[in-house]
């Protein structure tokens, strides 16, 4: 099955759940030469830089087929938060760097060619590099401001959420529209300047398709000019690292600020966590509302594989930038009311997060966030139960809070709606068709519900 088409030099194909990429024999000679060098061997072994081997295929007498790892659940630029996508810029510099002084060019740029399937970026588009053949610039020097300098600096100026920009501007955000967003703050740097301000005042006085074929006519280029120009962008996609800014946050500080669990509360919490998970060995787990990560890290040190979902940009960007090769957390800036959905041509080119979560994990852990969903935004407990065992295989963690808690009631004063019934009851008559209840425990003195279900 065939997975991917806007590469001219071949393509990507699934095939009984291994990972294929079909290269056109003429290209594969030349890539065969740059992959067996050594400073692209040292981007493998260092883990930047997907490995691949070799395999023998007779499906296509044209093209040479190589097998890449299947990264089962890998977050792409859509589910980025903005610390990602700054680490998915430093990466794609470096390689473009090392590549150009290796004489050889990395000819696209794109964020998509930068995937996290854990909490370190990998550039897994092999067939972006070529030889240079020194007549041109860095080809992708377009496409990296569109993807990378313009989603940081609207994200610095605005908060806007960089996992948004993607999802409706699949091809990065063009100067102009970002121009738009930005207004004089543009000015405020020497990267805006570069890759708002100036490219919008440009589209406004001729037409960008000339002005794009004409900077490219040039006999020869030295390449200390593509060094330069790489350098420069490097530096500012440092100081638009966003974990150096302050962004107001609501949930950024909710482990230190939280009042309604009591020391005995929290700890009770974390122990029948540790105590559900105790008996499973590398197990993949979802956890939904991470927020800072606290309990993405219990289950982690227990020997798990987690994948941590919020929807606060500051505080995954918080936790993003705590992780330190930590090989077993993927961090995913998803909105469970509203979450990625299927995009690209013909919606085929990224599966959206629900389908590529059904059936994925092995356990969710749904803690401290129903109340949310439920109230505020009126999504019935039916329905949350429904979408809940479709994405876990077997087991979910669930923290109930029911009507007379003083936070569920603090949401619904703030809601002019009918009044929402939740409560142990409900709850356990409302999870019969789907689960069953293995292990439960009441919160000594928030009374919480504490519940491991299994489908």
């Amino acid at each position: 099955m065939k997975i991917s088409f806007r590469d001219p030099n071949g393509y990507i194909y699934k095939d009984n759940k291994r990972i294929f990429r079909a290269i056109l024999k003429k290209e594969y000679k030349i890539l065969k030469k740059i992959c067996n060098s050594e400073w692209y061997i040292n981007f493998v072994n260092e883990k930047k830089i997907q490995p691949h081997k070799e395999i023998n295929s007779l499906k296509d007498k044209d093209f040479i087929n190589v097998e890449h790892e299947d990264f089962g659940y890998a977050v792409y630029s859509n589910e980025f938060c903005a610390e990602q996508l700054y680490l998915s810029a430093k990466l794609t510099i470096d390689i473009a760097l090392t590549a150009i002084k290796n004489n050889i060019i990395l000819k696209d740029a794109s964020a998509w060619n930068v995937v996290f399937k854990n909490s370190r970026p990998m550039f897994i588009d092999i067939t972006s590099f070529e030889e240079w053949d020194k007549s041109r610039n860095w080809y992708a020097y377009g496409e990296f401001m569109r993807h990378f300098v313009i989603p940081l600096l609207v994200h610095k100026y605005t908060g806007i959420n960089v996992g948004t920009m993607f999802a409706t501007h699949f091809d990065g955000l063009e100067p102009i529209k970002a121009q738009k967003i930005l207004g004089i703050t543009s000015l405020f740097s020497f990267a805006g300047i570069e890759a708002v301000f100036l490219p919008s005042l440009i589209k406004k006085k001729e037409n960008l398709k000339t002005y794009k074929q004409n900077e490219n006519i040039q006999k020869s280029v030295n390449k200390k000019i593509i060094v330069r120009t790489l350098l420069r962008l490097k530096s500012y996609i440092e100081k638009l690292k966003p974990s150096k800014l302050k962004l107001i946050s609501k949930w950024r500080n909710y482990e230190q600020t939280r009042n309604h669990y009591s020391d005995i509360d929290l700890n009770e919490k974390k122990d029948f966590i540790k105590n559900a998970i105790s008996d499973f060995n590398n197990i993949k787990v979802l956890d939904l509302g991470c927020n800072n990560g606290e309990f993405s890290l219990l289950v982690e040190k227990l020997g798990t594989k987690v994948v941590s979902c919020d929807t606060d940009e500051e505080s995954l960007i918080n936790f993003q930038s705590s992780l330190t090769n930590n090989e077993n957390i993927a961090i995913s800036n998803v909105d469970f009311c509203n979450p990625p959905s299927s995009i690209g041509y013909d919606n085929s080119e990224k599966k959206s997060f629900l389908k590529r979560s059904e059936n994925y994990f092995d356990l969710v852990l749904f803690l401290g966030i129903a109340h949310h969903l439920i109230v505020t935004n009126r999504v019935p407990l039916d329905m949350l139960l429904n979408t809940l065992s479709k994405i876990t295989n077997k087991y979910l963690i669930f923290e109930l809070i029911e009507d007379t808690d003083k936070k569920f009631l603090e949401l619904q004063q703030q809601i002019k709606a009918p009044k929402v019934y939740l409560n142990e009851e409900i709850f356990e008559k409302k999870i019969q068709n789907k689960f069953r209840i293995n292990k439960k425990l009441k919160l000594t003195n928030s009374k919480r519900l504490m519940y491991l279900l299994e489908k």
